[in-house]
């Protein structure tokens, strides 16, 4: 079988016209030449879209102004059209109108998606330096430890880089990873996998809390007070999770953890 030939079976069977006979002839050329098996799928790919598209109806008139000159014979072909098989009329004719349902198709997406575009292509087009510029936080030297500011009513504020399971976003993590220290308010709030197993006691509105893991079982908690005159004041809570022990001290006493 030659590729000619393949090019008109393969036509017939898109319109379901091939013996089982003739399919099997023309799936075995397909698989040994890469040419046609393109061409077959680039013709079903087309029948598909086309069979997908909405039935076009040709405008009123449209046929009967046509198929008087589709009939009239060539003097070339005079002799020769008396001859054809009313077969090949037909597929003719079929193709036509596929033809021309794909053209008609190719007009209406063209008319739909003009006003869709510019639309699309304003919004790609909006320079990035519009976009507002993402706030840098503070690069932690030391692991599990955090620097937590508050405003006048005692509610956290965390520049701590991550995220946690606390309410207010703001956690530390201990150094194995297993404990999430959080400031809720005015007290810290100790997690174990998303569980609270720690809540310290409330403390006076600060300006400045911070909080340092020494151990898996050791807490730091660093309470800054700044009143209007300037004098800085605070304490210490030192927070074993575990046990629930909590020592509370004036800040600058140093003890070891």
């Amino acid at each position: 079988m030659n590729c000619e030939t393949v090019q008109e079976w393969i036509q017939r069977d898109m319109d379901n016209e091939l013996n089982p006979r003739e399919e099997e002839a023309l799936y075995e050329h397909l698989a040994d030449c890469p040419d046609c098996m393109k061409k077959y799928d680039a013709m079903k790919r087309i029948s598909w879209e086309l069979e997908r598209l909405p039935r076009v109806s040709p405008p009123a008139g449209l046929v009967d102004e046509l198929l008087p000159h589709l009939e009239q014979p060539s003097p070339d072909r005079e002799g020769s059209s008396k001859k054809a098989e009313p077969e090949l009329w037909n597929k003719k004719v079929r193709w036509w109108w596929i033809g021309a349902a794909g053209t008609a198709a190719s007009l209406l997406m063209a008319i739909w998606l003009v006003p869709i575009f510019p639309s699309e292509w304003e919004t790609s087009s909006v320079p990035s330096s519009t976009k507002p510029a993402q706030e840098s936080g503070p690069d932690p030297s030391e692991k599990g430890t955090g620097t937590i500011q508050s405003n006048e009513t005692g509610l956290p504020e965390s520049d701590q880089k991550g995220k946690s399971d606390s309410p207010s976003g703001d956690s530390t993590a201990s150094p194995s990873g297993q404990f999430l220290a959080a400031v809720e308010g005015n007290r810290v709030v100790v997690r174990d996998q998303g569980e609270e197993v720690y809540r310290s006691s409330s403390w006076k509105p600060a300006s400045d809390v911070k909080l340092e893991w020494r151990s898996d079982r050791s807490l730091r908690v660093e309470i800054h007070r700044k009143s209007k005159s300037g004098e800085r004041s605070g304490e210490v809570l030192l927070i074993d999770p575990v046990s629930g022990e909590e020592i509370q001290q004036p800040l600058g006493e140093q003890t070891g953890g």
